[in-house]
């Protein structure tokens, strides 16, 4: 096959299984359509097909709070032999240094909107919970890891929450504090490391919510088959 045909494949599958993605998202409220989808071999293999050429990692968590957060985030149901899966998980390989995670084309966005938000003064910063409630207001679980991105006059403008156990992080959430606040204060902010982590977990994209799933691809988010074990 050659380059051009594997690629035109590769397109026509990720748009096969965002089809059943979507189609599986309405399930409950609409049964009928779910039925309609799959009652399509070709689309239904192209979906299959996508799945299984994607890559797999082997998540093992630890029996701590953390551990039962991350396990809880990434696979709702597993069997009793505490085993799961997840398809199709956006998973952000960690690398050592904050230039070897931005270097290259495909970072291009993340380090001209990371440079920005540096050069108009922002700046980000790890926060204990009890902080993030008294001084900004954010009401924050315990045993979350709480950073933000704070413009030059201190002022806190982006946060993210993260759970870390262990070599992997389950990134809770993160949004922009208030709507004049640049976008480029999430970039620098994905920049800020997570101490001790190599994989960062991401929120599966709801099949509605297509600027979620571009954001994570530009920040090298890569759909992975995630097999969840039983703690350690």
């Amino acid at each position: 096959m050659t380059a051009p045909a594997r690629r035109q494949q590769e397109t026509e599958d990720l748009a096969a299984y965002r089809r059943l993605a979507a189609h599986a998202a309405r399930g409950r409220a609409r049964p009928a359509a779910l039925r309609a989808y799959a009652a399509s071999p070709a689309t239904s293999m192209r979906a299959v097909r996508y799945v299984l050429s994607l890559p797999r990692l082997t998540l093992r968590p630890t029996a701590s709070p953390a551990g039962d957060r991350v396990r809880a985030g990434i696979a709702r149901t597993a069997g009793r032999s505490g085993w799961g899966l997840r398809l199709a998980q956006p998973v952000l390989a960690i690398p050592p240094t904050e230039a070897a995670y931005v270097t290259g084309n495909r970072r291009q966005t993340v380090r001209k909107n990371a440079r920005k938000a540096a050069r108009d003064g922002y700046c980000c910063r790890t926060v204990p919970v009890d902080e993030a409630l008294t001084v900004h207001g954010l009401t924050v679980p315990d045993g979350r890891l709480v950073a933000v991105a704070e413009s030059a006059d201190g002022t806190p403008r982006a946060i993210t929450l993260a759970t870390v156990d262990g070599e992997w992080a389950l990134l809770e959430g993160m949004l922009k504090l208030g709507d004049d606040t640049p976008s480029s204060a999430r970039y620098l902010l994905q920049l800020y490391r997570l101490a001790g982590a190599h994989h960062l977990l991401a929120p599966l994209p709801h099949p509605d919510r297509p600027g979620l799933r571009y954001f994570q691809h530009i920040l090298g988010f890569v759909p992975t088959n995630v097999i969840l074990g039983p703690p350690t």
